[in-house]
């Protein structure tokens, strides 16, 4: 909290700005009044561009190889193994091939045989604990105790759900009758 009783906002920026804020800096090298102007703009304090500037290297990297978007650079521990994987994962998906967990786990231990890492285990990292589903369950029965079976569903039977069956049938329709004219003509 600061001095006046109000939490600081915490203001997140992305590795472009940050690599723009540098391309800035290095213009004005000798300029502090810079400085203050980029830190104005972005909204972060003057030690978090001194920290860029730290960064510099890392910031650049990241920048050029695509990551604009991200707003922290992690580093990779199976930086290899990772990037095969994505690679692979791209080529099939243009191929259209069919993708699913244990594939891209089967895939990933190749992989990791292949680059001799014998420390890598591929697992899921979205566990289920099955405390957290009896809890869920639980939970769940006392919220639709009050309702009859028939008032319950799921999100897509709901009203959304009709929206986009809507849409196709009348672009089927409209084709149908082009062609209908197209034939009379």
């Amino acid at each position: 909290m600061n001095s006046r009783g109000q939490k600081r906002s915490i203001n997140l920026v992305d590795i472009e700005d940050k690599y723009d804020g540098l391309i800035a800096l290095e213009k004005n090298a000798k300029n502090i009044s810079k400085v203050s102007e980029i830190c104005q703009d972005l909204n972060v304090k003057k030690s978090t561009v001194s920290g860029w500037l730290q960064h510099k290297e890392k910031i650049v990297k990241e920048y050029k190889s695509g990551g604009c978007k991200k707003r922290k650079i992690r580093a990779l521990k199976y930086e290899e193994i990772e990037l095969a994987l994505l690679d692979w994962f791209k080529d099939a998906r243009a191929k259209k091939i069919p993708i699913n967990g244990p594939i891209i786990m089967t895939k990933a231990s190749q992989f990791a045989t292949y680059f001799k890492d014998t420390e890598f285990k591929p697992n899921r990292e979205s566990r289920i604990y099955q405390e957290s589903v009896d809890l869920w369950m639980t939970k769940i029965q006392s919220i639709i105790d009050g309702f009859e079976p028939r008032n319950i569903f799921n999100a897509d039977e709901g009203f959304f759900i009709k929206c986009f069956q809507t849409k196709p049938k009348r672009l089927r329709v409209k084709n149908v009758q082009t062609e209908r004219s197209q034939k009379k003509d």
